[in-house]
């Protein structure tokens, strides 16, 4: 099986937009999510600047049932990208899935959160 290689790293806010990491989709689809996670990890150190693989690396800390790491780590993303959704939407998987929502955590810019009824948490 011949793996997918990857796009350079992205650096900065203009470039984000059309972004895709084949190995990190490839993982994804197959569902590996330890290897998913070792993937981001490893790619986030080497491209500590990266913001592909720091939203990536948050999202795999999620499949992985890391919750309180993916807070942790996509916190420092947000503080200083607030204006990348990616980063808002991941946060409020974390949240979610620890049983929180939106108002338990200090955004620096908060999303709008749409709720179907008042039921639906």
């Amino acid at each position: 099986m011949t793996r997918p290689v990857f796009q350079d790293d992205i650096k900065n806010l203009s470039d984000y937009e059309g972004y895709e990491d084949e190995e990190y989709f490839y993982l994804l689809e197959e569902k590996d999510y330890p290897g998913l996670l070792q993937y981001c990890i490893d790619r986030a150190a080497e491209n500590s600047d990266d913001l592909h693989a720091k939203a990536h690396l948050g999202k795999a800390y999620i499949l992985n049932g890391e919750y309180e790491t993916a807070l942790s780590y996509l916190n420092e993303c947000h503080q200083q990208y607030p204006e990348i959704d990616e980063y808002q939407y991941l946060l409020l998987d974390a949240l979610f899935e620890m049983g929180l929502n939106e108002d338990d955590y200090d955004w620096s810019k908060k999303p709008v959160v749409l709720r179907l009824n008042k039921e639906f948490k």
